[in-house]
């Protein structure tokens, strides 16, 4: 930490060697010159509040672009189950049903 030039220096400066170092010391501590990573608290999510189907749609025709015509059969949690005509019984989430206007009531 200190470098003397000689002997000389030595003996004149020497005799507070631990007094500096000490108040180097403090002063970096002071300073704060060292850094300390702190990671971001991240909140968790907030769960979704369960999708709300009516009962009342259950026996009603929906039309669907791909699958075509069929009939709405179940509710089973949050998704419906559908008959269709040409590919048979599908189980699609409400919600992204309804959302995207995947299926339409006739």
């Amino acid at each position: 930490m200190f470098v003397f030039k000689d002997m000389e220096d030595f003996k004149n400066r020497g005799k507070d060697v631990d007094a500096e170092y000490m108040k180097v010391l403090a002063a970096k501590k002071k300073g704060g010159s060292k850094t300390t990573y702190v990671p971001p608290v991240i909140p968790k999510p907030q769960p979704k509040p369960p999708v709300d189907i009516p009962a009342d749609i259950v026996g009603k025709k929906v039309g669907h672009k791909s699958f075509g015509i069929g009939v709405i059969t179940g509710i089973d949690g949050g998704t419906v189950i559908v008959n269709f005509d040409k590919v048979g019984e599908k189980k699609m989430g409400y919600e992204v049903c309804m959302k995207n206007k995947l299926l339409q009531f006739i």
